[in-house]
């Protein structure tokens, strides 16, 4: 490292913050290279916020900018995380660039669209469709108030559709109508698309029977029906749907409950409920 008549010419490596050297201390400098400066002591070193081998890293970096993940170790020349997240001032100095942000075309970074703020963390776009109201983000998991109307949160904190619902936004309905219903955008009666035969709209909306016929799905005729009946297909005593109170239907007859029993379920009458 040292050589001459009287081994006082250094042929070693300067110091790291040295332009050309006569020795291997931060003193021995001819000049300091870029980014460090003299001290009182006359030792070369960084300018702040300038930091690392050469002064090249610096630790006061845009808010916009990321760690760089294969930075280059400079003496083994293996891949490590570097601690710096750029190279010098500005948001075109960055390694890379946060998470909702991108390099636009003069090579600075810059916030995805529907992002904001100095690190890119704040969301003022548009909310996922199946976000009531409120999110931190585009996706279904960013749903900050609750689901709309019909999602529901799932174990994953995601919204998601319930069951008979899809879509974007979980408004179309793939479900079993109400039986009054030819076809419909909901499972109420008040939601059908339009009325089945014998039925028609009622004021708020639901389909509901035309007075000479009912049943759910209102496909029976209204008749004279057997004294112990309800509602029936025909006057004749074993054509009973619906048995009168104190009744009870046994294959298509209506017969008398248990004189201790209101109302019976079984087939001789005596079993009370």
């Amino acid at each position: 490292m040292w050589g001459g008549e009287d081994c006082s010419i250094y042929f070693g490596v300067c110091h790291h913050t040295c332009h050309g050297c006569h020795g291997p201390l931060a003193t021995d400098c001819h000049e300091c290279n870029e980014n460090s400066e003299r001290n009182s002591d006359g030792e070369c070193v960084c300018q702040a916020p300038w930091t690392g081998w050469k002064c090249a890293d610096y630790e006061d970096c845009d808010p916009i900018c990321d760690y760089d993940y294969t930075a280059i170790d400079r003496d083994s020349t293996t891949k490590i995380e570097s601690e710096f997240e750029c190279s010098g001032p500005g948001k075109g100095a960055c390694h890379n660039c946060v998470i909702n942000a991108h390099r636009n075309w003069s090579g600075e970074c810059e916030c995805d669209e529907g992002w904001d703020g100095d690190d890119c963390t704040q969301f003022d776009g548009v909310c996922n469709p199946k976000c009531l109201t409120k999110c931190e983000g585009p996706t279904a998991f960013d749903c900050l108030d609750s689901c709309n109307t019909h999602a529901m949160l799932d174990i994953d904190g995601e919204c998601v559709c319930q069951d008979w619902w899809t879509g974007d936004d979980c408004n179309t309905y793939r479900g079993e109508c109400a039986p009054t219903c030819r076809g419909c955008i909901g499972p109420g009666a008040d939601e059908c698309i339009d009325c089945v035969v014998n039925a028609y709209y009622e004021a708020d909306g639901s389909c509901i029977c035309k007075d000479e016929t009912l049943g759910d799905d209102c496909s029976y005729k209204k008749h004279v029906c057997h004294p112990t009946c309800l509602v029936c297909i025909n006057p004749e005593s074993n054509e009973c749907i619906e048995c009168l109170p104190g009744f009870t239907m046994v294959n298509g007859y209506c017969i008398p409950c248990h004189p201790s029993c209101k109302t019976c379920a079984a087939a001789n009458g005596t079993e009370a409920t």
